[in-house]
């Protein structure tokens, strides 16, 4: 075509020219392909002769003897189930697992359940509103609760108990840890 009649090029933050590209469906790997992303997001995939041609990043990664793929999403996992951490679990497994874990899970376990014992963070700011500095500090802050939290959840004192325990009690873990304190005071009171 002649170079009139062509038409512009786009602008993209990042272009990746791939051997191969690999998605997740349909499973077929691409060759010669590219990824097009602007914004933190994909906004195209097509063959890297199309993507020279109607693309102009601002960087681009020639990626021609590699395979390109998404990361890899551990998409079953077992986070939620940290709100069961603790029960048995000086038991045989199968034990466990029959006795103790799956009539919790049986009884418990929710969309809600799954949400609440998922760890999570993200982190939304805006450069014009929040400087390098106040990112900075919440983000020490944050990693000074983790830690404490952490340090805490590993203490062979921390007790047993999990909020499964507990399913319809609205009580918070300053209050559960007063019952705990009062029911061990009683039965030190009950054994002299």
């Amino acid at each position: 075509m002649p170079p009139q009649l062509m038409p512009p090029q786009l602008s993209a933050e990042l272009q990746i020219d791939a051997g191969w590209l690999v998605r997740i469906e349909p499973v077929e790997p691409l060759p010669a392909h590219s990824v097009i992303v602007t914004g933190g997001v994909i906004v195209d995939v097509l063959p890297t002769a199309e993507a020279v041609a109607r693309y102009k990043p601002a960087r681009s990664f020639d990626m021609s003897s590699h395979i390109v793929m998404p990361g890899l999403v551990n998409a079953h996992c077992h986070a939620a189930m940290t709100l069961l951490r603790g029960i048995a679990d000086d038991l045989p497994l199968h034990e466990w697992l029959q006795s103790h874990i799956w009539p919790r899970e049986t009884a418990h376990v929710s969309p809600q359940f799954v949400f609440d014992g998922s760890l999570r963070m993200e982190w939304h700011y805006h450069p014009a509103c929040h400087s390098h500095e106040q990112i900075e500090t919440w983000a020490d802050l944050y990693v000074d609760a983790l830690t404490e939290l952490v340090a805490h959840c590993t203490d062979a004192g921390a007790g047993g108990y999990t909020p499964a325990d507990f399913p319809l009690v609205a009580l918070g873990l300053a209050e559960i840890e007063d019952i705990q304190a009062l029911a061990a005071a009683s039965l030190r009171d009950g054994a002299a």
